[in-house]
């Protein structure tokens, strides 16, 4: 086939079977939710019950009331006055929010303060988080080092300043420019305003700084100083003040919500309770306070570190030293953070009968454990960040990060819901802060499943913003991916809602059959580097890290399935002839990773084999060496692993084996062989499930192997093996790989498309007549934004009646076509291609119609003014989009 071309293609004759039978599942309990911005909380009870109103509409399932700064740089408030968070007022809007979304049958998820990490303004300055910073400079013998000077050098640099901030000198220690032993370290006396040196050599300064940050985006009421969460009596207060609040109003909170909600622990480095030197003495043996120095770096935003190389030179036996207190330390504050904060939420929560739920990492906690006592753990996904990275376009192993919607904290997260026995595992989906106006249905569905792939099964889509009608166009945005009525593909959004909940449904009813750990050395790295902010982790490129990530996706990719555990875990597993027992799981075969290679560890077998990295960093292929080598467990056989084909497994209650197959590329499909293990298909059945549609067919194997697998660009499928043989599941048809084998014809060179276009914001509309397909930016059209029909009268003879397929050509937006008055359906991802049943073109005059719905993305760029495109489009450099139809060579071709 041409490539580009709008073509009618003859197919080899495929049944009217090929689409399916509908499934009676009832599926709605697994709809997508969505956080729900509450802007400034300048809301009103009537836009509240239209929003919840619509967002039902829209097969939305729930939402979390989300308490959140207004965007005021670029929204016009419109003189709206801001509720404080748990004032009368702001429980007035709860309260009708709550029995709204109750009387529709939707749930509420409600987040604990606003903004995060979670504070108020009200918190004493012992409630407040504080943090530990070194300072570090070259010195010569008579140089007085102004105080002052040092606390402006190390002054946070978070996202938010808390004016109240306080600056303490703790200590002052001068070492040897190179330091090889602890006995060098000199402590240094304190001046009242300035440090006098003794002599030439490395100034260490240690400066506690209390109230150092705000809440980000906090909102009135709950913005100010970021509160204490290694200061359990801190927390516990806090906590409680805000049930005590609630519950005098509603009363048990348990039948008002699903869950309490604790956004991203980003602590902005945080890393100091008044006890820390106190605890640390009493878990680890010995002091904190003269080693602290040195165990720290030079750090920026977040906590960020900025420079691993700072201060003096350590001594290979120095360095060692401090690995191991760095290490301690961070262990440290991890038990402190899980012990004080997470423990004592998850208490709080489960005291009300209400569900937590949080995503349980940022900076400090542990990454793996912290998620495993919350009832739903979350995770993240993104459709784009500050990498820009391309999906569905990009997936190399060359940055861990690029081409994938999925961040590296969900597979910890949803190995340690395997690990506790909990099938919902929430993310933050799509999270979008730069191609808002650009992103399409098919980008989030395509994101979403790349997030199934790493183990979330429940969809919050990535926000929805209050914002009332009078606010216009675009309205009150804070982020996301523009879920709003005025957005030219609301009309189809509940045709993505529908989608992910048929699949979450399936997922959240089994469990994924996950039989090898990786064990993640997050020993070595806190050693090595400290802890790090999840989901976005600074480590220094090429550190096993980033290998931990592409060694799970070339597991699944080869037809395995793993999840992550710690050293710790693996420590404490329960040895036995079928594998390593560590909670709810066993896994057969455990892979080590270290700097160098992956080691293979199992049961019983005293001699670990060692393998080193591939040099060129292709793990998928290294991968697949490595299963076949030392027969590794896989419950698929890929004969042809592809960086862009997903896959997991599944087992329900039922026992029916279910796999999640996923092509995450926009634009090639994907064929080969896949063979399906005796133990799964023996005295079964393939049902193949079309989360689109609901609908089933038969896949038929030859001893397990399905020889022409195939799945179209940015299309999945379950495939659900099911008891008995195939033909006592009666009535499904068979499922056939719908692929084209077809020759290009030309339908008719002369044909004249007439082209209605309506703006989807705008009172315009307008019409021309085209000749030739082609990108309307080359027109005058090219800023417009909306839905073009193309109609036209195909004139075909008698042979050309028979044909059963249309090919859209390259396409990415909403399509809808009907010929001769018959509708063949919306296409809003992967081809867009149709096939229908013979005979509904015939000899003679056919009328063809074809609607092509665009983004907003081409005609926001022409809103130069408006302040919130200029920050989310024009100063972002987001690019135009292609509009209309584009066709193969501008031609329209049979087959």
């Amino acid at each position: 086939m041409k490539k580009g071309l709008l073509c009618m293609l003859i197919v080899i004759a495929l049944p009217m079977a090929l689409w399916g039978q509908a499934s009676a599942t009832d599926y709605s309990a697994a709809r997508p939710w969505v956080r729900w911005w509450w802007n400034g909380n300048k809301v009103d009870t009537v836009e509240l019950r239209r929003e919840l109103r619509l967002l039902h509409d829209a097969g939305v399932g729930g939402v979390e009331i989300n308490a959140i700064e207004f965007p005021a740089k670029r929204c016009d408030s419109l003189g709206i006055k801001s509720l404080t968070w748990m004032s009368d007022e702001w429980l007035d809007a709860l309260e009708v929010s709550l029995r709204e979304a109750k009387d529709l049958g939707m749930g509420c998820d409600l987040l604990v303060g606003s903004g995060w990490p979670f504070g108020k303004e009200t918190l004493e300055m012992g409630e407040r988080a504080q943090v530990m910073l070194t300072y570090a400079r070259e010195v010569k013998e008579g140089d007085s080092i102004l105080i002052d000077s040092i606390f402006t050098a190390v002054d946070p640099q978070v996202t938010e300043k808390n004016a109240d901030r306080t600056f303490e000198l703790v200590s002052a220690k001068l070492t040897p420019m190179t330091i090889r032993s602890i006995a060098e370290v000199k402590d240094l006396a304190l001046g009242a305003k300035a440090i006098v040196v003794p002599e030439d050599g490395m100034l260490y300064a240690l400066v506690r700084c209390r109230s150092f940050a705000s809440v980000i985006n906090g909102a009135p009421g709950a913005s100010g100083p970021i509160l204490d969460h290694m200061n359990a009596l801190a927390v516990r207060r806090y906590l409680e003040w805000m049930s005590n609040t609630l519950e005098g109003r509603f009363g048990p909170m348990k039948n008002w919500l699903r869950a309490y909600f604790v956004d991203s622990m980003e602590l902005e480095g945080a890393n100091w309770t008044d006890d820390m030197a106190e605890e640390f003495r009493r878990r680890r043996g010995y002091d904190l306070m003269e080693w602290l120095p040195f165990t720290m770096f030079r750090v920026g935003r977040l906590g960020n570190v900025e420079k691993y190389e700072y201060g003096a030179v350590q001594s290979p036996e120095f360095k060692e030293q401090v690995r191991r207190v760095r290490y301690d330390f961070e262990l440290t504050k991890a038990e402190l953070l899980d012990e004080r904060y997470t423990q004592t939420f998850l208490d709080w929560c489960h005291r009300q009968g209400v569900k937590a739920r949080a995503q349980a990492y940022g900076r400090g906690f542990f990454p793996l454990e912290s998620s495993l006592g919350y009832d739903i753990p979350e995770g993240e996904s993104w459709t784009t960040n500050y990498l820009r990275h391309r999906i569905g376009e990009e997936m190399g192993d060359e940055d861990y990060r690029r081409g994938r919607a999925y961040t590296m904290i969900n597979k910890y997260v949803s190995s340690a819901a395997h690990l506790s026995g909990r099938r919902i595992v929430s993310a933050e989906e799509m999270t979008n802060t730069y191609r808002l106006f650009e992103t399409n249905l098919e980008l989030l569905k395509l994101g979403s499943d790349m997030s199934a792939f790493s183990g979330t099964t429940h969809s919050v889509w990535h926000g929805f913003n209050y914002s009332p009608r009078e606010a216009g166009f675009p309205g009150w945005v804070q982020y996301g991916s523009y879920y709003n009525e005025q957005n030219s593909w609301w009309p189809y959004f509940h045709l993505l809602n529908e989608y992910r909940a048929r699949m979450c449904y399936w997922l959240q009813h089994a469990d994924m059959q996950t039989d090898m750990a990786i064990v993640v050395p997050i020993d070595d790295l806190w050693a090595d580097y400290g802890v790090q902010t999840e989901p976005f982790p600074n480590y220094p490129k090429g550190s096993v890290y980033e290998k931990v990530q592409l060694l799970w996706e070339a597991v699944h990719k080869n037809g395995g399935n793993c999840d992550l555990i710690t050293p710790q875990m693996l420590k404490q597993a329960k040895e036995a002839a079928d594998g390593f027992h560590i909670g709810n799981k066993v896994y057969k075969v455990c892979l080590q990773l270290n700097e160098t290679g992956v080691m293979i560890v199992k049961p019983y077998v005293p001699e670990s084999f060692v393998v080193q990295y591939p040099s060129n960093n292709d793990f998928v292929t290294f991968y697949s060496g490595l299963q076949k080598t030392y027969q590794l467990p896989h419950s698929l056989t890929i004969k042809k692993p592809w960086p862009y084909l997903l896959q997991n497994h599944y087992r329900n209650d039922k026992g029916e084996d279910i796999y999640l197959l996923v092509n995450c590329n926009l634009d090639t499909a994907y064929m080969g062989q896949i063979a399906f293990p005796k133990e799964v298909w023996n005295n079964r059945h393939a049902v193949v499930y079309d989360c689109n549609t609901g609908h089933e067919s038969l896949m038929e194997l030859q001893e397990g192997i399905q020889e022409y697998f195939f799945l179209g660009p940015a299309e999945s499928m379950l495939i659900i093996f099911r008891e008995g043989a195939s033909s006592q599941e009666k009535g499904l048809p068979i499922w056939y790989p719908a692929y084209n084998e077809g020759t290009d014809q030309s339908l008719s060179p002369e044909i004249a498309w007439h082209v209605h276009l309506q703006h989807a914001l705008l009172d315009w509309q307008s019409d021309t007549v085209m000749t030739e397909l082609r990108d309307l930016r080359a027109t005058s059209f090219r800023d417009f934004s909306g839905t073009i029909t193309y109609s036209a009268h195909v004139q075909l003879v008698a042979h050309q009646a028979h044909l059963t397929h249309l090919d859209l050509g390259p396409q990415h937006d909403i399509c809808q076509v009907v010929i001769n008055g018959t509708d063949l359906g919306i296409k809003w991802f992967g081809r867009r291609e149709y096939y229908f049943p013979e005979g509904l073109l015939h000899e003679g005059d056919n009328t063809i119609e074809i609607r092509i719905t665009t983004t907003l993305n081409n005609y926001v760029h022409t809103l130069t003014d408006d302040k919130v495109i200029q920050h989310f489009v024009l100063k972002r450099n987001v690019p135009t989009s292609p509009i209309g139809l584009i066709g193969h060579e501008g031609d329209v071709l049979f087959d």
